[in-house]
This record gives C-alpha cells, structure tokens and sequence, in this order.
C-alpha cells in the first residue's frame, strides 16, 4: 500500500513534477534521533549517525533505528544481521562484533539510551505522520499548495520551497 511516487529511486524523483511545474524534495535529516532526542529534553550535537565506533553512516543509521524500534537486545541483533544479510555472509560478522556495534551505539547516545528498546520507535511514527500531516494540511489551507509526503520528507514545487522549509 502507499502512494506510488514513495516506490521511485531517489535519483529518479528529481524528475517528478506537479501540475507541470519542477519540484524539490526537503527531508528532515536526521530525524528520528532528533525526536528522541527532542522528547527526552537532551540536546543533539553534530550527525547521530556518524562517529559510532567502527561503524560507517550507513550501518549507525540502521543499527539506531533498529534499537529504538526493537523490544531488546537480541531482537535488535537479529534485525541488524537480517537488514545487512547478504553483506554479513560475506565477511562473517560474528555476535561478538555486533553487540560491540550495538554497545558504540549506546556510548555515542548516552543521553538518550534509556530510550532504546522501548517501543519510542512507535511514538515517534506516530508524531511523524502527525506532523506530515498538519504540514501537507497547512499547505492546502493556508497556501493553496499540495505537497507530496516520502518516508521522512516532502516534494513541493520549487516556488515553494522557502515556505515549505518554514513549515517542516
């Protein structure tokens, strides 16, 4: 289910346009580390993603929202081992090297680590389509506009984005 444009590669979504008009897409970057964080009263600093152990940006992205979705620590192992399968079976990743990555991840996000393994995963897409929501609303409403929701940002035509970037 979804809405079509959700299934383009991004480097085809560039193509898109509304009404005939060329549009952008804006994302809210990081941003279910930012909500947790937001939630939590502590303050982000710098890219969550990076400086997380051995970890490149790919993998400390998928391993931050795997843990703040997962019920524990082994469900969160065994989502990462499946999300990166085909790779793992090439180098053998062992448990060991996983639950230090999982450990880099806690140590980087201190602040929040009672978050992980809390089902905030859950909360968090909740108020993420609460605020998609109100933000395609308000373009309705008060700009005569639509804009297009993908995952954790909006495609609008490019007279629009200013105000789109003060609405997200």
């Amino acid at each position: 289910y979804g809405v079509w444009w959700q299934n383009i590669p991004k480097e085809y979504r560039q193509h898109l346009s509304i009404n005939g008009d060329i549009t952008v897409e804006l994302d809210f970057s990081s941003f279910p580390p930012r909500m947790v964080y937001h939630l939590s009263g502590a303050e982000m600093v710098g890219d969550p993603y990076v400086g997380i152990g051995d970890l490149d940006r790919k993998h400390g992205k998928a391993l931050f929202n795997i843990m703040i979705n997962a019920a524990d620590e082994d469900a969160a192992y065994g989502a990462y081992r499946e999300e990166f399968r085909e790779e793992f079976q090439e180098e053998r990743v062992t448990k060991a090297e996983t639950k230090e990555a999982i450990d880099a991840v806690r140590d980087k996000h201190q602040a929040i680590s009672k978050e992980f393994y809390t089902g905030v995963g859950l909360k968090l897409m909740n108020y993420d389509s609460q605020i998609a929501n109100n933000v395609m609303l308000k373009a309705i409403d008060e700009y005569q506009t639509v804009i297009l929701p993908l995952h954790d940002s909006f495609i609008c035509i490019t007279e629009f984005e200013k105000i789109l970037r003060q609405l997200m």
